[in-house]
């Protein structure tokens, strides 16, 4: 990708060291020497960070950045559907069935596509359908979520990076999300959640067994001229295929998400 991204933020704090530059101008010419894989982050929501889940010590309090997509998925792994014993070693196997857009899902017989299923008349798309192992008794119980679980998964541009990166919310932190994109679509002037520099915090929530976890919070950090906005547009139709990848187990879990040293300070 061009400097042109970087410049998206208009600030000097993004502009690169000369070292930089001159390995920039080389990776150019090594387009087929790998495939890109985009960092991806997940809420973990025992530190009350955002982690990388390719390198696990990154773990940042708050994200800025362009939201450059969103989709709509849902993935199901058969431990959350009571396959091998409700394991859930097995959810490092990929998902058994992934919709990438909330609509229909893609049932998988090992690596093939086996048939498509409407999301909405599928069963492990209901309340009450989840199965999971009670820790107390090792027994596989039925839990109120649901089985196949939907997420928002973000295509983003970080403030100071020239390269897009994934967020990936789980169910509780669908709403905030869904409500900041409204609300930008129907102010006055009209915007959208693609046509604005966002921040991406965290606050502390509780269930009704009193277990804490982290929800996202979404404000707007500021908003993006005709230019910019329609360099975001390129980078949406360049970078389009980029969220077509099956989410992995650990992007949508935030158990596992804490430091190395348990008793971190700047944990919660």
């Amino acid at each position: 990708m061009e400097s042109t991204a970087l410049q998206l933020f208009g600030t000097t704090s993004t502009e690169l060291t000369p070292l930089e530059e001159l390995i920039r101008g080389e990776l150019a010419k090594d387009e087929h020497a790998y495939n890109f894989e985009p960092a991806r982050y997940r809420i973990a929501s025992q530190v009350g960070r955002f982690q990388n889940i390719l390198d696990e010590d990154e773990l940042l309090r708050e994200i800025r950045a362009i939201i450059l997509m969103s989709r709509i998925v849902r993935a199901l792994w058969d431990n959350r559907a009571g396959g091998d014993n409700g394991n859930s070693e097995s959810g490092k196997s990929p998902p058994r069935c992934v919709s990438y857009n909330g609509v229909q899902g893609e049932w998988r017989d090992g690596d093939a596509v086996g048939r498509i299923i409407p999301c909405d008349a599928c069963s492990y798309n209901r309340w009450g359908s989840e199965q999971k192992r009670d820790e107390s008794t090792g027994m596989v119980i039925r839990g109120r979520g649901k089985a196949c679980k939907e997420m928002r998964r973000f295509l983003i541009l970080l403030e100071g990076h020239d390269e897009p990166a994934i967020l990936t919310l789980p169910p509780t932190s669908i709403k905030p999300f869904d409500r900041y994109a409204n609300a930008l679509r129907s102010a006055k002037p009209m915007s959208a959640y693609w046509a604005v520099l966002t921040r991406i915090g965290l606050d502390k929530a509780a269930n009704d067994s009193g277990q804490q976890y982290a929800v996202a919070t979404f404000e707007l950090a500021g908003r993006l001229d005709e230019a910019a906005v329609a360099t975001v547009i390129a980078l949406r139709r360049q970078f389009e295929a980029t969220l077509g990848v099956a989410p992995e187990y650990e992007e949508y879990l935030d158990e596992n998400g804490v430091p190395k040293d348990p008793n971190d300070p700047d944990a919660w």
